[in-house]
């Protein structure tokens, strides 16, 4: 039994393991065969009982047919694992050599791309081979003119801005005319017009070559030079093992540089974009694409010459084509550093304002593609490729920079296993092995050897360079991760704690400036209490900016205006430098993470997460407190005409959806780059081209509610042919829009004027003349443009009337209708900015205006309904003549200049115009004003009635007074709970009682009965409390120990009757201290003639 279990564990000792060779399993065979042989000996030798012998014998026997079936399963079982094996070994030669014919065919379609040169570009963009080239062209020039004409920014801007949101940038669809169109062919249906737009143009720069003129060609070969020269950073040239190197796209870097920057014409890139970074980097990548031919035509020949090359020549060819390897790979490195730095960037754009990897939208912010982050990640990609360079790049921009790389590194290479192997093989299988090997190695670029480094000299040369852009890197890269961080404060989710704490400006009153200085100030006394003795200079820097933020806030916040558009723009500024200061702290910072500067790093952090924070929707802060001002001085005058006002933002009647955004309505291309639609231009035509047609009554056209889709439409179609403006019958579209636009609006506006009542007092919220006043806009928007298409104007005027000879025969129209809806435009900005600035001249020009205007409108509705009167059988077109013109306009356009100069006491006193101002907007601060025009001189005089500097102060007082009277009733109607002190209580009732004095006696100006000089309320106040008399008229009658309660003096100074008598006893009191004033002067006079008449 034992020697039968021994069989049987050598057998599953057998089944157990793999077959791994013949002489090993037939060793085991052998032994197990042996074994069952020597059992009838062993059944011979067995115990003497024949019986038991008999039973043993039979038990060996069926145990020896089991072991030889066994055996006969295991030989099988051999021969099977042995065809296996041998079939597995032929399909391995066979896929390995499936691999060296597609590594060959590979290296022969490489080499057949570089032999093909630049054949694939200008088969795709060269003009027709019957197209005559003029001398000094070639076909490879014209090509690189297609190509720039095709990405001409305004172009693609112009026809394709769908396209370009789509790509994500300007910049990606550019690229993809060196991609998709350069490797397959073909190009997108959508960017038929493009094309077609660019083979017209460079057809017409062509002729003007041919006649001299070469401004037109050479702007289209800089366009794709400035494009190449910005983004050859973001290109590798090697593919590594595959043949997809060597791409038209890659070759059309080398062949912008040789045919456009150092080509016949020699066109450099914008200055912008080529900086001597950029310069380097494209040269550096020309001689990579020639290391990468060389590279592949020595492997070729390596490959298909194997048995007849010398083992010299072998080591020659070897030697080089390792070094071009080696060159050519080093572009797809610098790829990927690049790309872990754009990456490493935005994830700091957000760290630095303390985000961390445990946030809920970390990955949102720096990880997902896609998406806004990852569209400004592509912008952070630009600026970092233009504003540095790597060490490789200064040695290949240099033209003995192979050479130097060869004579330092060669011995290494051939010391080198790669090398020697490729140089001992025999047989092109032995090559293309040994090949594929190096091709893998070599992908590590310059790492693919030990001891292999960049001179010193190309290092300290790159470190020169880029230590001279860091500044300029530095500030880019700030301000694109602030506009990064700002999306995320505007894309955030309502309920993320990270912006829980957002600091915004709710508008700009007074309320919020303190707010936000006292913020600041938290946030500077937190940064200066982090600071220590040896603290960097960068962070001190940056703490000094940030006490200059705070100070100045500190200063707005003591002033009781609220804040405008100068402030906002200061503000900015200085977040802007601190912002700035904070990131070179955090840029330049060795270890961020050690841990004597992690407080100071993470408040760091905390104030750029703040101070950006102010920033976020500052500008819609800002509206909010002009439509305050707006109200608090106009109430709803201007409402109705902002919501008729077709070039509104707001207004959607035109714009849709579609042209919300300003920039989505900009021309750029010539030549109708001039037509200002990001303002109102797009809405005139519009308005012209729908009155064209015939359709549409004066209403229809001018009040939003109506007919929207049409008006929308209409627009669109205006935007698309200006965009389209290349071809001439679009040009001649638009001037047929407006010639025929204005002859139909010419009786629209004829019918319209003499139905308007120009006296009505309520005339602004009369809605046919604020319809009116933007028809008038209209016109004269498009009277203006069209002088930029004249010829096509004069063409289709001419087919109206043959006599048409110049634009001076359009007979462009003048109104002081014009003038009235300009004026109040300005009114209003100017009473915005009169409010909110601490610019002392800007104040007094800003007072000016809206004194001017204030008169302008006044005085134009006054000429337009004597016109009304006098000319009603006269269109309204010939109301007025070139004369009529001339002096209205001078007067219009002088008058507020002509004011400036008389008000100097604003400029010392910018918070005089305040309190001024509701006089100057209805108009009484100039009603005895008169002025005429100077045309001598060129100028506008005013002789008469403009108050006086003193008059001027003492109403702004006044008028300040008023506004305190009105606050001290308040408080004393809350009674003696308000007051802490004597004083306090005696100061709010001298405000209350004279200031409602003031009023009821018609705002008449106190005088002081002493000198006859006018005082103003609050020196009469003043000099009333030093006598002490209005002190002890506080008292009570019933106990004049104290002073009667608040609430009397309230109810006493709200009481017209009591007031008028107050006033009524003090003019007795004056009258009688004037008359005993006149007896002691008499007295005084006879004395003095008495002892004159005695010296005589």
């Amino acid at each position: 039994m034992k020697e039968v279990e021994n069989v049987n564990d050598n057998l599953n000792n057998f089944f157990n393991q793999d077959i791994e060779g013949d002489a090993e399993v037939n060793e085991e065979l052998n032994n197990l065969q042996d074994q069952l042989n020597n059992e009838p000996e062993q059944q011979n030798q067995a115990a003497p009982n024949q019986e038991h012998i008999d039973l043993n014998q039979l038990f060996r026997q069926g145990a020896r047919r089991a072991n030889q079936r066994q055996v006969a399963e295991l030989r099988r079982r051999q021969q099977q694992e042995r065809e296996r094996q041998a079939a597995e070994r032929r399909q391995q030669e066979s896929n390995a050599e499936a691999v060296r014919n597609l590594y060959r065919q590979g290296r022969n379609e490489m080499v057949e791309k570089a032999d093909q040169g630049y054949k694939p570009i200008t088969d795709f963009y060269a003009l027709d081979n019957d197209f005559p080239i003029p001398d000094g062209l070639s076909r490879e020039v014209i090509s690189a003119a297609v190509i720039g004409a095709l990405m001409d920014r305004t172009l693609l801007q112009d026809l394709v801005p769908d396209m370009i949101k789509e790509a994500g940038s300007i910049e990606n669809l550019q690229k993809y005319f060196v991609t998709e169109v350069f490797s397959n062919g073909q190009i997108d249906g959508r960017l038929n017009p493009v094309f077609n737009t660019a083979l017209n143009r460079v057809s017409a720069a062509i002729n003007d070559y041919a006649n001299g003129r070469q401004n037109k060609i050479k702007g289209y070969l800089e366009a794709y030079a400035t494009y190449t020269a910005s983004s050859v950073g973001n290109m590798g040239v090697s593919a590594g093992l595959s043949s997809d190197a060597l791409t038209p796209e890659q070759k059309s870097y080398q062949f912008c540089k040789e045919f456009v920057i150092d080509g016949p014409l020699r066109v450099e890139p914008k200055v912008t974009y080529y900086t001597d970074i950029n310069e380097k980097k494209l040269t550096s990548y020309s001689k990579q694409l020639d290391s990468l031919k060389a590279a592949e035509r020595s492997k070729q020949r390596l490959i298909n010459d194997v048995g007849r090359l010398t083992r010299q020549e072998k080591e020659e060819i070897v030697g080089e084509m390792l070094l071009d390897s080696i060159i050519a790979n080093m572009g797809s490195i610098q790829q990927k550093q690049h790309q872990e730095a754009v990456q490493k960037n935005r994830e700091n754009t957000f760290r630095n304002i303390g985000l961390t990897e445990a946030d809920d939208n970390w990955n949102r912010y720096t990880q997902n593609q896609n998406n806004i982050f990852s569209q400004k990640a592509e912008e952070a990609s630009y600026i970092i490729n233009n504003n540095t360079i790597s060490e490789f790049d200064v040695l290949m921009s240099v033209p003995y920079g192979r050479d130097a790389l060869k004579a330092a590194y060669m011995d290494k290479i051939k010391q080198s296993d790669i090398y020697r192997n490729i140089v001992n093989s025999e047989n092109p299988k032995t090559m293309i092995d040994n090949l594929m090997i190096a091709d893998h190695e070599t992908q590590k670029g310059i790492n693919a050897l030990s001891g292999i480094e960049i001179p010193a000299q190309f290092k300290e040369m790159a470190k020169t360079i880029n230590a001279g852009c860091r500044p300029e890197l530095e500030t880019q890269l700030t301000k694109l991760n602030a506009e990064m961080a700002d999306l995320a404060m505007g894309h955030h989710n309502a309920n993320d704690p990270f912006w829980a704490d957002q600091e915004e400006f709710n508008d700009f009153s007074r309320d919020s400036v303190l707010e936000k200085a006292k913020l600041i100030d938290d946030l500077y006394q937190m940064v200066k209490k982090n600071d220590t003795l040896n603290g960097s200079r960068n962070y001190g820097d940056m703490k000094r900016a940030l006490k200059e933020l705070r100070d100045y806030t500190k200063a707005l916040a003591m002033d009781d205006r609220p804040i405008g558009g100068e402030e906002r723009v200061d503000y900015t500024k200085l977040v802007n430098k601190v912002n700035k200061l904070a990131d070179h702290y955090l840029m330049n910072k060795d270890n961020l993470d050690k841990p004597s500067s992690l407080q100071k790093v993470a408040g760091v952090r905390k104030m750029k997460k703040v101070l950006l924070s102010t920033l976020h929707n500052i500008e819609w802060a800002e509206n909010i407190t002009e439509n305050k001002i707006t109200e608090e001085f106009f109430g709803d005058k201007f409402k109705l005409h902002d919501s008729l006002d077709p070039s509104n933002d707001s207004n959607k009647a035109f714009y849709g959806d579609k042209y919300r955004d300003r920039q989505s309505r900009a021309i750029h291309g010539v030549p109708c780059n001039k037509f200002s639609t990001t303002r109102s231009a797009g809405t005139s035509i519009a308005i012209m081209a729908l009155a064209a047609t015939g359709k549409y009554s004066f209403e229809d056209l001018m009040d939003p509610r109506f007919y929207r889709e049409e008006k929308q439409a209409m627009y669109d179609e205006v935007i698309q042919t200006l965009k389209n403006g290349d071809d001439p019958a679009n040009r001649e579209k638009v001037a047929r829009w407006i010639h025929d636009g204005r002859k139909v609006t010419d009786g629209m506006l004829d019918e319209q004027v003499k139905k308007t009542d120009f006296k009505n007092v309520d005339i602004y919220h009369d809605k046919q003349f604020t319809m009116l006043l933007h028809m008038y806009k209209a016109r004269f928007d498009v009277e203006q443009e069209m002088f930029h298409i004249r010829e096509d104007y004069i063409k289709i005027a001419k087919q109206a009337d043959p006599n048409f000879r110049t634009m001076n025969d359009a007979k462009v129209l003048w109104t002081p209708m014009m003038e009235i809806a300009q004026s109040m435009e300005r009114l209003k900005k100017a009473t915005i900015t009169a409010s909110t600035s601490r610019t002392p001249t800007t104040v007094k020009t800003a007072t000016s205006e809206v004194i001017g205007n204030t008169e302008i409108i006044r005085r134009n509705l006054e000429i337009m309904d004597q016109k009304k009167q006098m000319s009603m059988n006269t269109h309204v077109n010939d109301w007025f003549n070139e004369a009529d013109h001339a002096q209205m306009g001078f007067v219009t356009g002088s008058l507020p200049s002509a004011l400036a100069p008389k008000l100097g006491i604003i400029e010392s006193n910018p918070q005089y115009v305040k309190p001024l101002l509701p006089k100057m907007l209805d108009g009484s601060f100039m009603k005895k004003t008169k002025y005429e025009p100077d045309f001598a001189h060129g100028k506008l005089v005013v002789t008469e009635g403009f108050p006086a500097e003193e008059t001027i102060r003492i109403e702004a007082e006044n008028q300040s007074f008023l506004k305190k009277t009105d606050e001290a009733i308040k408080r004393l109607e809350l009674g003696k709970d308000m007051y802490t002190s004597k004083k306090e209580f005696v100061r709010d009732s001298a405000y209350a009682i004279f200031g409602q004095m003031y009023r009821a006696a018609g705002n008449k100006t106190p005088v002081d009965a002493n000198t006859g000089k006018r005082l103003s309320l609050e020196e009469f106040m003043e000099k009333q409390l030093s006598l002490g008399v209005f002190e002890k008229s506080l008292k009570s009658k019933k106990n004049p120990k104290a002073f009667t309660n608040p609430e009397n003096i309230a109810k006493m100074a709200k009481n017209k009757t009591r007031i008028n008598k107050i006033i009524k006893s003090n003019a007795i009191k004056n009258r009688e201290h004037l008359a005993k004033k006149s007896n002691k002067k008499m007295v005084q006079n006879k004395t003095v003639q008495n002892r004159t008449v005695q010296s005589i």
